[in-house]
């Protein structure tokens, strides 16, 4: 009812923080880095299969792998392009992941933070999370009204200090 529910989903914050840590681990084991990535991505689907396969960890695994295999053949592709054939290969295997409420508020609220943030310019971490909250709550406002008949507004100011709280400090906190 608060709005913040998506920060206790297991989704791709998760995923990002767990790759980010397992591959600084095997940055001190091995020097090649071909080997961390994949690696790195055996353990992204594992986890993936352990957790069940959802619509927000499919998209970050999935997004995760294809976005190190084009840096790994030194292809510049913009994220965007990298969304799109995500998009398209989570629904070649999955097809009733477009009738999935993750799935929609997933990767309608994934395309909008992916393409506003061409145009983003934020020095400030406050400015910037205000920014995210807004836009990601004004384009979840017709999944959420059509599905849930309510929203709530303060959703956008609890962001601003749940956020920072679990991301920067409950998360890394209950890893350790």
């Amino acid at each position: 009812t608060n709005g913040i529910s998506h920060l206790f989903s297991i989704s791709g914050m998760h995923l990002s923080l767990l790759s980010t840590i397992f591959l600084i681990a095997l940055k001190k084991i091995l020097n090649f880095d071909t080997i961390r990535i994949l690696l790195t991505s055996i353990l992204l689907v594992i986890y993936m299969l352990l957790v069940g396969v959802t619509a927000s960890v499919t998209r970050a695994t999935i997004f995760f792998i294809i976005k190190n295999i084009y840096k790994k053949l030194k292809i510049d592709l913009p994220n965007i392009y990298i969304y799109y054939l995500m998009i398209f290969i989570i629904l070649m295997f999955k097809p009733r992941f477009i009738l999935d409420i993750g799935f929609e508020y997933s990767v309608i609220i994934c395309f909008f933070l992916l393409y506003s943030s061409r145009n983003a310019n934020n020095t400030n971490y406050l400015l910037g999370l205000l920014k995210v909250s807004i836009l990601s709550f004004f384009v979840s406002l017709p999944i959420s009204l059509y599905n849930f008949y309510e929203v709530n507004i303060l959703g956008i100011i609890y962001n601003l200090f749940f956020v920072p709280l679990v991301s920067v400090i409950i998360f890394p906190l209950s890893l350790l």
